[in-house]
């Protein structure tokens, strides 16, 4: 039995369509540390091919700030922007850019409603 599931865009979807399992799949690599990450971009290359890789990325990076905001806590949140920081001050700098975009497009949705 399918039912429906709400993708980080806001889209509701099947469980059973390729949308959800593609946005599965992301949410779970964003869950990985940045060797296991890397380990499992890896293997996805090797398996699917380095376009493929690439387009799962992207889908990575626009899902993340979605990701982020969704943690349980600030204390999650900021754990996660610190890891995301020891890698890459830059990339850092981005996502906590896109996830106050983001908190304040939701804020303002609520506001309206």
């Amino acid at each position: 039995m399918t039912s429906s599931c709400i993708l980080s865009d806001g889209t509701v979807v099947s469980s059973y369509s390729p949308e959800w399992m593609a946005e599965c799949e992301c949410r779970y690599i964003l869950g990985l540390g940045g060797d296991e990450r890397a380990l499992f971009l890896k293997f996805a290359t090797k398996m699917r091919g380095d376009a493929a890789v690439v387009e799962l990325v992207a889908r990575v990076a626009k899902i993340e700030p979605h990701y982020v905001l969704k943690l349980a806590s600030r204390e999650l949140r900021a754990a996660y922007l610190d890891r995301v920081r020891a890698s890459s001050i830059e990339r850092a700098q981005s996502l906590e850019c896109a996830v106050r975009e983001l908190w304040k497009s939701k804020k303002a949705e609520v506001v309206s409603a």
